[in-house]
């Protein structure tokens, strides 16, 4: 498997796409119900094909995801085989989980605060590396997010 087999509320969720998926592989109604009941591995693997194709897609339209921990923020920001990346470090109080109010302090107090860009090039699947990023701990967040905070940092650095 190579991301993670799909919960059961999002396969109740795919249901459809889940039966089409099935069908494309030869495996009908009838057919399921037994391989369920007599090959219950065989239908996880079918399951797991699944999961992957599914996330698959889904990873790989993700732009943007951050780690966020009580006194370290990290935006990662993914276009055409590379990481943009910023870290902003708080040399004093946790940072405030309201995305406003921590432009509005990085506006306010920029020496309180660390940052450091980087680019990193990636050789393996965008969906894998966004998968890695995703099991630390990492969320997807909006594109609108990255774009605010690269002004607003762009900006301070001048």
């Amino acid at each position: 498997m190579r991301f993670r087999r799909l919960t059961f509320d999002e396969l109740q969720a795919l249901e459809n796409e889940l039966k089409q998926f099935l069908v494309v592989n030869q495996v009908y109604a009838e057919e399921w119900a037994e391989m369920n009941k007599a090959q219950p591995e065989k239908a996880q693997k079918l399951v797991d094909a699944f999961s992957d194709l599914v996330l698959e897609k889904v990873y790989s339209k993700i732009e943007v995801l951050v780690i966020s921990r009580p006194q370290h923020l990290t935006l990662l920001h993914f276009e055409n085989g590379k990481a943009q990346r910023i870290d902003i470090q708080s040399k004093g109080k946790e940072l405030s989980a309201d995305w406003n109010e921590l432009i509005q302090n990085l506006m306010e107090s920029p020496t309180h605060f660390d940052v450091f860009y980087g680019t990193k090039n990636f050789n393996q699947n965008h969906a894998d590396f966004v998968f890695e990023f995703i099991r630390q701990g990492a969320e997807k967040i909006d594109i609108g997010v990255w774009h605010d905070f690269y002004k607003l940092l762009a900006n301070n650095k001048k």
